[in-house]
């Protein structure tokens, strides 16, 4: 299972589409006037368009089920809603964008000289470093705001427009609304990043599209997708999967926490109290993540997920700890150190790290 998210999302398989149609109308908030030209798209899918000049748009084919519907156009806020597409078209009231505030963007002296610095470190861990992500572009990585702090080692990283990244290997224009992300650069490297995403296939000669469907087979043995089917169907053994639970230290607070309190206690540590306070979360971020090693006894099913629910909706829990991944297609796994699940050359086991109580997902 390849270790950089992202990647997992290039690697969804072909969906096969039915013939719900979704429609609406896109407009300005400050004054009701149709917006032209933004980009509507189902999240996780291939299924998207521009608005018209009147801010129509209509989705055509799509599988019923449960989605997020993204808008997105340079100079407005981004817009998600979570809508249901049962059998019958479906018409989305007006949906409207508004302006977004400008702020300033000045780079320091050192961040326009390490500006190449910090995008290899974005590529890096956005894109992964399996094969397909080596054949793997962003297009337009101008649009980036990236912002370094040395004294914590954090990479963050955010963008006003959809990033677009071209696949060769895959054969797919991805487009990215990024929503969040943070590399913490040091000794332990960790990342985690999240946003919105749609496919556009792209076009080729039978020969070439034929290939591009075999590389994606290809890569979605050991996908995040295919984990979560695996999980589904209750047969991880037989698809090559293995996971186990490694629990949590509760003594360590989530680092979402931790680096919050370090950036605000940086910026207040002048004083003596500051200073104690950075002291105190500085020694929280040097324990240890887990009190031990992995749990012995793989997860099944029931350890892992529960649902469907009305919505069709699984969840994947939180509880009593991480998740650690490992596949091989033959069983025979590789026990890999978790301070070495960063290193280049692992493409097979993935750490599982909740933010929240729980993930929800369906079986697309």
């Amino acid at each position: 299972m390849a270790k950089t998210l992202l990647l997992l999302l290039f690697l969804l398989p072909a969906i096969l589409l039915g013939q719900v149609t979704i429609t609406g109308k896109v407009v300005n908030h400050a004054d009701r006037k149709p917006v032209a030209n933004a980009t509507v798209f189902l999240n996780n899918t291939t299924t998207g368009a521009k608005t018209t000049a009147t801010g129509a748009f209509s989705l055509k084919n799509v599988k019923t089920g449960k989605y997020d519907l993204v808008v997105s156009l340079l100079g407005f806020d981004g817009y998600k809603q979570t809508i249901n597409a049962e059998s019958g078209n479906l018409n989305v009231p007006a949906i409207s964008l508004s302006a977004k505030v400008k702020k300033a963007n000045i780079l320091t002296e050192a961040e326009k000289n390490n500006y190449g610095r910090y995008l290899g470190l974005f590529k890096e861990e956005f894109l992964g470093t399996s094969p397909a992500a080596k054949e793997s572009k962003i297009t337009n990585p101008e649009i980036l705001d990236l912002r370094y702090d040395e004294k914590t080692s954090t990479l963050t990283a955010s963008a006003d427009n959809l990033l677009v990244i071209t696949n060769n290997a895959l054969g797919y224009n991805i487009k990215y609304l990024l929503k969040d992300f943070t590399l913490n650069n040091g000794e332990e490297k960790t990342s985690t990043f999240w946003g919105y995403v749609f496919f556009e296939k792209l076009k080729g000669t039978a020969k070439q599209e034929q290939e591009w469907q075999n590389h994606r087979e290809d890569a979605y043995e050991g996908s995040l997708p295919h984990f979560l089917r695996s999980i589904i169907a209750d047969n991880l053994d037989q698809q090559g999967f293995k996971a186990q639970r490694l629990p949590t230290n509760t003594e360590r607070p989530p680092d979402s926490l931790i680096n919050a309190k370090l950036k605000k206690f940086i910026a207040l540590s002048a004083d003596k109290a500051s200073r104690d306070s950075l002291n105190y979360w500085v020694k929280k971020k040097n324990l240890p993540k887990t009190p031990g090693g992995l749990l012995p006894t793989p997860l099944t099913k029931t350890d892992l997920i529960t649902g469907p629910d009305n919505n069709g909706l699984y969840t994947l829990n939180s509880k009593n700890g991480e998740v650690y991944a490992a596949y091989n297609k033959y069983r025979a796994f590789a026990s890999i150190p978790l301070n070495k699940l960063a290193a280049l050359d692992n493409i097979d086991n993935t750490l599982v790290h909740f933010n929240g109580p729980a993930v929800f997902f369906d079986d697309h």
